[in-house]
Parts: C-alpha cells; sequence; structure tokens
C-alpha cells in the first residue's frame, strides 16, 4: 500500500520490470483558505518516483493495482513453489 492523496488514476503510473516494482507521477496540488484576519495559500508540485525491489518468487503476470481515497493496493501473488518430498528407502 502506498499514500498518494489528492491525485487522480491518471496521474500516476505503476510498473512493473523484472523484479522491480515502480510508481511515478506529478503531484500539482494547490490549497486555498482564508480566516478573519489572514489568507493561506499553499502549492505544492513536482515529480515523484519510488522504486521497491521485490523477491524473486513472485508471479509477475499476476500483478492487480487499484487505487482509492488516495490509497493505492498493489497485490502481487507469490509462485507456488512445491515442497520437496522425502522418500524412505527400504532394504532389499
Amino acid at each position: 500500500m502506498a499514500e498518494i492523496p489528492g491525485l487522480e488514476p491518471g496521474d500516476f503510473e505503476v510498473s512493473l520490470s523484472g523484479s522491480a516494482l515502480t510508481i511515478e507521477g506529478k503531484i500539482e496540488e494547490e490549497r486555498a483558505g482564508e480566516r478573519e484576519n489572514s489568507h493561506l495559500r499553499e502549492r505544492v508540485y513536482g515529480p515523484f518516483i519510488r522504486t521497491i525491489n521485490l523477491p524473486k518468487q513472485v508471479q509477475t503476470d499476476t500483478v492487480r493495482a487499484s487505487y482509492e481515497n488516495g490509497v493505492l493496493t498493489v497485490t502481487i501473488s507469490k509462485v507456488n513453489r512445491t515442497k520437496k518430498k522425502r522418500v524412505k528407502t527400504r532394504p532389499k
């Protein structure tokens, strides 16, 4: 999960290359407020990029991403590894 409030789904991109998950986009936000004797205006802008190295044992074809209320959720499945099976040998 990643918190990226104030953005629309088209404002950022999620990509997977090898075992690196990358989230990148651009923030452009302006806030204004007024009180009795003051006026406030803030501007936040600029690009961002975050890369997360994933373990090698993930299924890259099952990656899903959803974005709701400023929270990006990325779901990745692990590779199903078969457990080693031990076989006892019997004397002849």
